[in-house]
């Protein structure tokens, strides 16, 4: 009885307030600004941080290797309030020189994402680097040099606490997702604070989309554009909440349609999606600039070097 109770409590609740979010759905300019104070401010709290200042960002260099038509740069980003270090990779290209923008290459599997298997930038990258535009790399947390020999994490850390409630360990502990949305957030305080940079571009390819969407929203303008290959990913789907992907709150306010529409109006490239997300669509469309979202109606390799084509445009 106490169980049938819950559940009907929190549909009523769930039901009372889809309809108040459906009702702010921007139509025009004027509701725009309800919508992004509303959801923007929600996804803000989700996240619980936002972009740290350049002026705590520490750069922790390890190596600098020429590698004739670019240089490779690798090392520590250290957030100091927070204790934070993310492994970084730089390459800034050679034969052509540095035109100030910078791709920020987001990969599931972390800065290893930007190479091939040999050890050699992936085509993608050099064909960046070629047109003058330097890309970074990152291991997030629970990516590439975190682990060491061992496996990505198939389900996040929890309290001790047998009863199965997310609330146990999420009221007072960020998820995993929020981590490395925070990640993400650092290493755009630091391309920004280079006085050179003129462009961010915010890249998130091989299950990285949603950390992006989040990290691109939340970042102050200081993402010029997006581009993600989303995978058909949404949090509706995750089946456990110890799903590394996992954030309470995240299908309320809109699922991953809503996380990129706060991107708005800001040039954004999509793939991995069948057609544009009416989420997505509506708030570009209320915001005068539904021309700035280009899809691609594929996912996968194909999509990766449409993805340069639509950067190098």
């Amino acid at each position: 009885e106490d169980d049938a109770h819950e559940r009907a409590v929190t549909k009523w609740l769930d039901t009372h307030s889809r309809r108040q979010l459906d009702s702010m759905m921007p139509s025009s300019a004027d509701s725009l600004r309800p919508y992004r104070e509303v959801v923007g401010g929600a996804w803000d709290a989700l996240i619980g941080r936002r972009l740290p200042g350049s002026e705590d960002i520490e750069w922790r260099g390890v190596d600098k290797t020429n590698h004739g038509d670019f240089l490779e740069f690798t090392g520590l980003l250290r957030f100091s309030k927070e204790g934070e270090e993310i492994p970084v990779v730089r390459a800034y290209p050679r034969t052509k020189e540095w035109n100030g923008m910078v791709a920020l290459w987001i990969a599931g599997e972390g800065k290893r994402g930007i190479y091939e298997t040999g050890g050699n930038l992936r085509r993608p990258i050099r064909r960046l680097l070629q047109a003058g535009v330097a890309v970074f790399g990152v291991d997030l947390i629970y990516q590439g040099e975190f682990l060491g020999e061992n496996s990505p994490p198939g389900k996040t850390r929890k309290v001790l606490n047998p009863r199965p409630f997310a609330g146990y360990t999420f009221t007072y502990n960020h998820t995993l997702f929020a981590q490395r949305v925070h990640d993400v957030l650092t290493l755009i305080a630091y391309a920004s604070s280079d006085e050179r940079t003129r462009r961010i571009d915010l890249v998130g390819v091989n299950g990285a989309a949603p950390w992006t969407a989040a990290a691109s929203a939340l970042a102050g303008g200081l993402v010029d554009r997006l581009a993600v290959d989303t995978r058909s990913f949404r949090f509706i789907e995750l089946e456990s909440y110890r799903d590394p992907n996992f954030l309470p709150g995240a299908v309320k306010y809109g699922d991953l349609p809503g996380l990129l529409s706060l991107t708005a109006p800001r040039p954004i490239w999509v793939a991995g999606e069948a057609k544009v997300p009416d989420t997505l669509s509506a708030v570009y469309q209320a915001s005068g600039k539904k021309g700035a979202v280009a899809l691609f109606d594929g996912s996968g390799e194909a999509a990766i070097q449409e993805l340069v084509d639509w950067l190098l445009r």
